[in-house]
């Protein structure tokens, strides 16, 4: 449970840490601003309903109230890093060692890299929309618990690490919804999982960076705040994506000209024997390859 000086009312006397972030992110004093109605309610409701469920309204804001009250480092998830997990498959599998209970993620502004779903019945493709700021994360045993937010409001959602949605589920579940918001649905729980495993798994691609004061080049953030704001984590920013040139051999028939147009060869996490007479089991990220790109 967060200490009640980061409930909003005593925000003035001890506020949350405070962090800078990078320029195409959300500002930390936005984020605070945003979610001031979560952490408000729950101050009010908290007595009256010390535990809530996650799917009502107080559960919600408890949960970021908790994400904001855990004096987490925001972690900034790299847009060509986003774009390498968005296209990497996930499975059942066991919940992983995570170091933390509870993660903010920030997501680059305006991005539009998700792979595009596939309309079967009409053969066309389309993009998916990913206008979402911010996640708040919570991981209890095998389950996730996350609120999406954005100016314009949020959205929620549970996943569990021994069973991913599939389309079909989805559909019998919420034969009413469009396809599009059930492909968005996977691709949020893939993208919230995939992350928490880069995180958990590839520490390499972790980093912290001090973002320089509103006076340098590239960066418009600043703070009400006295003193110095905290670095915020990278996720991905030192991450290069693999590209590849494919050619089919030539063949003794001239006419043939076999291309293969570009394509994204899909990543995904296995767990592999390493150590000692192979003993020991370490989840490793084979990472998506895009091929053919121009």
């Amino acid at each position: 449970m967060p200490k009640t000086a980061y409930f909003p009312y005593t925000w003035k006397l001890n506020p949350p840490q405070s962090f800078r972030t990078p320029k195409n992110y959300i500002k930390w004093k936005q984020l605070l601003d945003l979610c001031y109605y979560h952490t408000a309610n729950t101050l009010l409701n908290l007595k009256a309903n010390p535990n809530p469920k996650f799917e009502s309204e107080d559960g919600v804001n408890l949960l970021v109230t908790h994400c904001i009250g855990a004096s987490l480092p925001p972690i900034c998830i790299d847009e060509g890093f986003m774009e390498s997990l968005s296209h990497t498959e996930i499975k059942a599998m066991d919940p992983p060692k995570c170091a933390f209970s509870h993660f903010i993620f920030l997501f680059p502004l305006k991005y539009s890299g998700f792979s595009p779903w596939k309309n079967i019945e009409h053969n066309t493709e389309h993009q998916l929309d990913f206008n979402w700021m911010v996640a708040f994360v919570r991981i209890k045993d095998n389950i996730i618990d996350c609120v999406f937010k954005n100016n314009s409001g949020g959205t929620s959602g549970s996943y569990e690490w021994g069973s991913p949605f599939t389309f079909e589920e989805l559909r019998d579940h919420h034969y009413k919804s469009p396809e599009h918001l059930i492909h968005a649905e996977i691709a949020y729980e893939r993208l919230i999982k995939n992350a928490i495993l880069a995180y958990t798994y590839e520490s390499k691609y972790v980093s912290e960076e001090k973002i320089l004061p509103p006076s340098s080049k590239g960066f418009g953030n600043s703070t009400s705040n006295d003193e110095e704001p905290l670095p915020v984590r990278w996720l991905g920013k030192n991450f290069k994506q693999e590209r590849i040139k494919y050619v089919y051999e030539k063949t003794d028939d001239e006419n043939s000209k076999r291309t293969v147009r570009s394509h994204w060869r899909k990543g995904h996490w296995h767990t592999v024997c390493t150590g000692t007479k192979r003993k020991d089991r370490q989840v490793r990220w084979f990472k998506p390859v895009f091929v053919n790109v121009n």
